[in-house]
């Protein structure tokens, strides 16, 4: 927290001036964790994440503020690794107080050892929440009022001084603030689009298990002489990769589950000169929960 003895007044002027304010907070309030997903997932990560939250840490998604950063996985090109930094809201709540009693309000919050993550810094601070934003809109409210005057002052002077210099500069003028407003409306475009897209990708992923919900199911039912190399889950189709002593007995185990059915070997089963073990690719359909109670 901020320790108010030694924050003075010069201090806080300059910290309240200051172009970028951030906020570091220690590690141990910032929860830290890794997942691999699906590529196809890249452009919902937020919703995957919000969707994972109660799976993935002891929070709820509206529990938290949270950030992410993504980069493709060394094991497969179909996966993504991603990297999420999380930070309960009555946490940050206490500090935001803080330092709203000394005015300063911050425009990036992130740990002590902020470390990017291909090349992408972390920011836990909603953007709804993030002041530059705010300033962004006041100047723009300013710049299409400035505009307006603008137009007034020239509509009483041009009958008298017919400079086609002048109009031709409030042209370009209007034309920058028409251009700032439109830029407006494509974002608020853009976050329809985002919010229909989130309600289709819900729509999708509502009856299926997660992923973490495919993992535990098979790290119960398989044998401890068989290990699992890859898993990867497209849509409602599973693949498996892995080696075994019995090869042969991992296909009914696998159907034996509650969330996969129709498993077969993908590619014939081959062994391994150096442990001896087979290895296999496995093939199975990815069941809905209705189908489980049914």
């Amino acid at each position: 927290m901020i320790n108010t003895e030694t924050l003075n007044h010069e201090a806080r002027r300059l910290i309240r001036r200051a172009h970028l304010t951030i906020l570091y907070l220690p590690d141990d309030q910032v929860l830290q964790t890794r997942l691999s997903l699906p590529a196809r997932t890249e452009k919902h990560l937020a919703d995957v994440i919000r969707y994972e939250m109660d799976r993935i840490t002891p929070f709820s998604a509206s529990d938290v503020w949270f950030d992410f950063c993504s980069r493709p996985s060394g094991i497969s090109k179909d996966e993504i690794e991603v990297a999420i930094q999380i930070i309960p809201r009555k946490t940050v709540a206490r500090h935001l107080s803080e330092l709203s009693n000394h005015g300063i309000t911050p425009d990036l919050i992130t740990t002590a050892k902020a470390v990017k993550f291909n090349g992408q810094r972390f920011n836990v601070l909603p953007e709804s929440e993030a002041p530059v934003f705010r300033r962004r809109y006041r100047s723009l409210q300013l710049i299409l009022f400035s505009v307006n005057i603008l137009l007034l002052v020239a509509a009483l002077w041009l009958p008298w001084q017919h400079s086609e210099l002048e109009v031709h500069q409030l042209k370009a003028e209007l034309n920058l603030a028409r251009s700032a407003a439109e830029d407006v409306m494509a974002v608020q475009k853009q976050a329809q689009n985002i919010a229909d897209q989130q309600s289709v990708f819900n729509q999708y992923v509502a009856g299926y298990p997660s992923s973490l919900t495919v993992l535990a199911e098979l790290s119960r039912q398989l044998p401890q002489h068989t290990w699992l190399q890859k898993l990867v889950i497209d849509q409602n189709a599973v693949r498996i990769w892995g080696e075994s002593t019995d090869a042969a007995a991992i296909i009914p185990l696998l159907e034996s589950t509650e969330v996969l059915s129709e498993t077969r070997f993908d590619a014939p089963v081959s062994r391994n000169p150096v442990s001896g073990t087979e290895r296999f690719v496995a093939r199975a359909r990815l069941l809905k929960e209705v189908e489980n109670d049914l």
